[in-house]
């Protein structure tokens, strides 16, 4: 074969090539109880877990213990910045733990920040109810059908990045079927906001109603496609719900 046309071939293969997909970012959270700030685990990182809001956030049981009474957040800056035209799936598990109940002036979850700038929060509005819901500011919305963050929850997120602006959010709470975009079926929440790009990630809570609030997180994995996220297992769901029973029992 003529040497020109073959490396022509071969340059031309390579540019029709599609993205390879990647994870991105992992955290279990295996660490010795204690604080959190300072641990340096997973992949994907160029920090270490960080307090940004208070000091009482902890590893506890192997899971992220953030204290929302007053307020606590830890933050984590990604290796690699988010932004462009991207499509991102993001998993990780949480259950929110309170004395009080109905509507109070707390709030809490999972925050997308470009750094120091909140970008969004998958969690409890302030104020509100005990569901899920998603947005900034006073702007988070919820599903038709409320979940609440008293239960543990998987909570899966595709965040579509464009170039041009308009991102895209959705959200599914416990899906059924992670093996095909097609299986999921609808998302449970779907908004439009002019900017999601991200470099940081935060774990957040924060309580003005007294009581005794907190959030735990597992299982946190960032990737570029749905194929890289896997689906939570039976056993680590487990495990997070027994921590929650004994720290119910304490």
């Amino acid at each position: 074969m003529n040497r020109a046309f073959l490396s022509t071939a071969v340059c031309l293969a390579t540019v029709s090539l599609p993205a390879v997909a990647a994870v991105l970012a992992t955290e279990n959270f295996s660490y010795a109880d204690g604080s959190l700030a300072g641990s340096n685990g997973g992949s994907g990182w160029s920090t270490t877990w960080t307090n940004a809001v208070g000091t009482t956030a902890s590893s506890l049981g192997a899971e992220a213990n953030i204290t929302s009474t007053p307020g606590s957040e830890v933050a984590r800056t990604l290796a690699a910045a988010q932004s462009g035209t991207a499509t991102i799936w993001i998993l990780f598990e949480a259950q929110q733990f309170t004395t009080l109940s109905g509507s109070t002036n707390s709030f809490g979850g999972f925050g997308l920040y470009n750094g120091s700038t909140e970008q969004l929060l998958i969690g409890k509005a302030w104020p509100g109810p005990y569901e899920w819901r998603a947005g900034t500011g006073g702007g988070l919305v919820g599903p038709a059908s409320p979940v609440s963050t008293l239960s543990l929850t998987s909570v899966l997120a595709r965040v579509t990045l464009n170039a041009s602006g308009n991102d895209v959010l959705d959200v599914w709470f416990n899906p059924a079927d992670m093996s095909s975009e097609g299986a999921l079926g609808a998302a449970s929440i779907t908004r439009t906001d002019t900017d999601l790009n991200f470099d940081t990630i935060r774990l957040r809570g924060g309580s003005g109603a007294g009581g005794t609030e907190s959030w735990q997180f597992d299982n946190l994995i960032v990737a570029t496609a749905l194929s890289d996220v896997p689906e939570p297992s039976s056993a680590l769901l487990g495990g997070l719900a027994l921590l929650g029973l004994l720290r119910r029992r304490r």
